[in-house]
């Protein structure tokens, strides 16, 4: 503990320490007239500089924990610092309510303005320096910098400099150890944050920004040791998320851990695992293309694979967890090691895929059509327990193409039938139909539920009515008509095209995704409108009456390019949000009355926005 303090003129460091800090509290000290940075802490995940360290290590793990951890450096005063205030790597650390006086040639008594940081170049500095390099530099054989920390799970709130930017500068330099610099918090008026993130690095940098603080990639314009300045070659410049889905885990006591696939970069096309467990790690190999087609637990054990093609046709599924253990320990396992081929393709692309769970207490299966037919493709199990792709469910014309494929359970056939949902599937011919399960007959039935003049745009099932406790289908064609389907007699599918008007207006909806938000027991449906491209509007039951533009979730300054379901540990019904020319992920917090009620993404649950 150093509290209350008066520390100056030291040609070097006020506070220097460099190992594995028990948590400490650095508050209330006034600092003045330092050389180097004021604060320094920092220090090593591993303590040789031998092969295994070249390994990369878990921010999380006890085993690992360098340098500053959960420490306290709040409510101190820095003043006549010409370089940085703190130098800092480690974890779980928050840094505070802190002042830095700005440079004020009357304080400075020094012969010559001594501590003025503009008088040499090399003085310049972020107010702020986190870094992954440790705080010092020892190099292996092969010219790696082997004292190397995270510096990760740290919030940085509130600090102020007057009416100056007060500069934040976050450093994954290339020649160290690959360590995160991911799950940091930064919020407050007036700070300015910079960073840069390697390539190559394994850990997602998701750095969340709020309250008035800004992000830019690259080191301090005017910072001579800020490496990637401007951004340099083996840095990224673009953390643009480019899609994202949920995906659950079971930990080892069959506890669901949620996690988000996301997509960064479009020059390099990494997909990160972010968890609430606190994993933020890449899934793919450096320089791999990985285009995920669909996530489900298609053995039943309780952990969700991924199914994605890689520079071919094939469709492959690999499992990023093997058991409920690996989750819990966030133990990833190379998806080399763990996929296989769902389906040889024979040079047909893929034209359409879709999670149903069809057969009652039996796994979802993965549904797929590929180019030629409409032929539907359930999956089945090889003889290691794979899941691939199996028998057809439904025997289409050569010369009719799939449009669109979405499950739901709209009609009773469950019951009779024992299926759970139905699958349905809009034609390139202008017909929709339906297929289920008949465990009576072992056999797949199918309906027409719509043949008419106009080709499905859109489908989303959704639970909008309180008392009805099937999902009914919300369907647009070419028209910009919404129709919500009514519920079909027994036995029956229920009829597309006609039913209730959800929506009847002149703007066309692009978007419609279904989703509890009030957490009370039925959903609410989010649509985006092309003519309204800076809103997100939600509909629901109110009194009876469905209203499909109730208000709005999101009125901002670009378009949503996504919106996906999420569901995290507290069992609420959430969506995901990515928007166009925005580095931002959001999560929707619930429906509040004044409108306007996107928020950042926190970072102790699954992710931070990095913009």
């Amino acid at each position: 503990m150093i509290t209350g303090n008066t520390i100056k003129e030291i040609a070097d460091h006020a506070i220097y320490i460099l190992s594995n800090m028990k948590p400490s509290i650095i508050e209330h000290n006034k600092i003045e007239m330092i050389l180097s940075a004021a604060i320094k802490l920092g220090g090593r995940t591993c303590l040789d500089f031998a092969t295994q360290c070249m390994l990369p290590t878990d921010p999380l793990a006890e085993q690992t924990r360098a340098g500053a951890y959960k420490t306290r450096i709040q409510f101190n005063t820095f003043k006549l610092i010409p370089r940085t205030s703190v130098l800092l790597s480690g974890t779980f650390n928050t840094i505070a309510n802190n002042t830095i006086v700005p440079y004020n040639p009357a304080d400075d008594t020094s012969i010559g303005n001594f501590y003025n940081p503009l008088k040499h170049p090399t003085n310049v500095y972020p107010d702020f320096f986190f870094s992954t390099s440790g705080g010092q530099t020892q190099k292996d054989s092969q010219g790696h910098n082997y004292w190397t920390n995270h510096f990760a799970y740290n919030t940085v709130a509130y600090n102020t400099k007057g009416s100056e930017e007060l500069s934040v500068f976050i450093s994954q330099r290339m020649g160290h150890r690959d360590r995160s610099i991911g799950m940091n918090v930064i919020k407050g008026p007036g700070q300015k944050v910079y960073f840069h993130t390697r390539k190559d690095s394994r850990y997602a940098p998701l750095i969340s920004v709020s309250a008035g603080t800004t992000l830019y990639t690259g080191g301090k314009p005017d910072c001579i040791d800020c490496i990637g300045n401007p951004v340099a070659d083996g840095y990224r410049s673009n953390l643009e998320p480019l899609w994202a889905k949920a995906i659950t885990m079971e930990d080892s006591n069959g506890n669901d851990v949620p996690h988000l696939l996301v997509k960064l970069d479009n020059t390099e096309g990494d997909v990160f695992l972010i968890g609430e467990s606190g994993i933020h790690e890449r899934i793919n190999a450096e320089n791999q293309a990985l285009d995920i087609k669909a996530v489900a637990d298609l053995d039943g054990d309780g952990i969700d694979e991924i199914y994605f093609q890689e520079n071919s046709t094939d469709l492959s599924g690999a499992r990023l967890f093997l058991t409920g253990s690996e989750v819990e320990h966030r133990q990833l396992n190379d998806i080399a090691s763990t996929r296989w081929t769902f389906h040889n393709a024979n040079q047909d692309n893929l034209v359409a895929s879709q999670i149903a769970s069809l057969k009652g207490a039996e796994p979802d299966q993965l549904i797929t059509n590929w180019a030629g037919s409409s032929e539907l493709l359930g999956s089945a199990f090889d003889a290691l327990g794979n899941p691939v792709s199996g028998n057809a469910i439904y025997h289409g014309a050569n010369n009719i193409s799939v449009n669109k494929l979405q499950a739901a359970d709209l009609s009773g056939v469950g019951e009779i039938y024992s299926a759970n949902q139905e699958l349905y599937v809009a034609l390139d011919d202008k017909k929709v139909i339906g297929i289920y399960w008949d465990a009576q007959t072992s056999s797949w039935k199918n309906q027409t539920v719509y043949s008419g003049t106009q080709t499905l745009s859109l489908m989303e099932p959704g639970r909008l009515r309180s008392t009805d406790p099937k999902q009914r289908m919300y369907q647009r064609f070419s028209s910009n008509t919404i129709y919500e389907s009514r519920p079909a007699s027994s036995g029956s599918l229920p009829a597309f095209g006609a039913g209730s008007y959800f929506y009847n207006g002149s703007a066309t909806s692009d978007m419609l995704i279904a989703a509890d938000l009030n957490n009370d027991g039925k959903q609410e449906m989010l649509s985006h409108f092309s003519q309204v491209p800076n809103k997100i509007y939600y509909g629901q039951e109110l009194n009876g009456v469905l209203n499909s533009t109730q208000g709005t979730i999101y009125e901002g300054f670009t378009s949503p390019k996504l919106i996906t379901p999420y569901h995290s540990a507290d069992k609420v019904e959430r969506v995901i949000s990515l928007f166009n020319q925005s580095w931002a992920i959001y999560l929707s917090e619930g429906l509040r009355s004044n409108g306007h009620n996107y928020v950042n993404y926190i970072y102790s649950k699954a992710l931070a926005n990095t913009h």
